[in-house]
């Protein structure tokens, strides 16, 4: 960014692009490392490469419980959770379990993952949305 080496103080949203922010947003919240990690819509700024590898990350952050830690005590680490909402198929095979969310109310899709994408089509269509969960 050309703006960096300039002693001039900008906002972000002057400096980055939309999906420059969601990128950077995402890089915080893992570099806290929660334990619990909740995120609305997480890959709704990028092309379906860039979603494809969010939710890539995502699925690596719980299955690793945690980044960037040491690997001889990855006995030793607390579970971590993924909570995100998804709109249409983004997430959901991702996901180890789906809620739909509709005006009919909420539904726990318990089925194989390629399965749910038709459920959730059916039951989330158009006003619906869909939340993923990651859990380990």
């Amino acid at each position: 960014v050309d703006c960096l080496s300039t002693s001039a103080k900008m906002k972000w949203g002057e400096v980055f692009s939309f999906s420059q922010l969601c990128l950077l947003n995402l890089a915080r919240a893992l570099v806290f490392n929660p334990e619990i990690l909740c995120i609305h819509y997480p890959a709704i700024a990028f092309s379906d490469e860039g979603r494809a590898t969010v939710f890539k990350v995502l699925r690596e952050f719980v299955a690793m419980r945690g980044i960037e830690l040491e690997e001889d005590f990855s006995s030793l680490r607390r579970p971590r959770t993924c909570l995100y909402t998804v709109t249409g198929h983004n997430g959901v095979l991702a996901a180890d379990k789906v809620l739909v969310i509709s005006s009919t109310g909420l539904q726990l899709l318990e089925s194989t993952q390629r399965d749910a994408l038709a459920k959730v089509d059916a039951l989330a269509a158009p006003e619906g949305r869909a939340t993923a969960a990651s859990t380990r």
